[in-house]
């Protein structure tokens, strides 16, 4: 007698893609858009730099920045509201967008505290760099995982 406890199943007649096929494909997700607090936002669309801040240590820098003004965020509708707190903090997951008191220059400053899906990567970069917002200069501030890290660089 059999033991369908231990006894290896049969293969199913199916391919793992062929599975997908009896479900409904799931509704595309809407586009990121920017969101201003400010009334006529047309003044920071042309920044004369840009800052995107996404690693740890430069979201820590900039929080910490006392001459910034919150004058807008990054909706990205995947991403829940749920757990975020009413003022911006370290542990949100949010994209503000801030201005830098500079003398004559706009600096903008764009703080990343979540992760932005592969697929998704280069809607925002285009709706940040050049659609809306389209500065002069662009400065990202991310790291490189250790692991990533091949060896030392070519000194010149």
């Amino acid at each position: 007698m059999e033991d369908v406890v231990t006894d290896i199943p049969p293969p199913s007649r199916f391919f793992q893609e062929d599975l997908n096929n009896f479900t409904p494909p799931s509704p595309p997700l809407p586009s990121p858009f920017l969101l201003f607090s400010h009334p006529n936002p047309d003044k920071f669309f042309r920044p004369s730099l840009l800052i995107i801040a996404i690693s740890s240590p430069s979201l820590l820098v900039f929080h910490h920045v006392s001459s910034k003004t919150l004058i807008g965020s990054l909706i990205l509708p995947e991403i829940p509201f749920s757990g975020n707190s009413i003022e911006p903090s370290l542990g949100d997951k949010s994209c503000n967008i801030y201005s830098l008191n500079c003398a004559d220059n706009l600096i903008l400053l764009i703080s990343v505290q979540c992760s932005v899906a592969a697929e998704r990567c280069h809607l925002v970069a285009k709706l940040l760099i050049g659609e809306q917002i389209i500065p002069e200069r662009v400065l990202i501030l991310d790291s490189v995982q250790s692991r990533n890290f091949r060896g030392k660089l070519l000194s010149r």
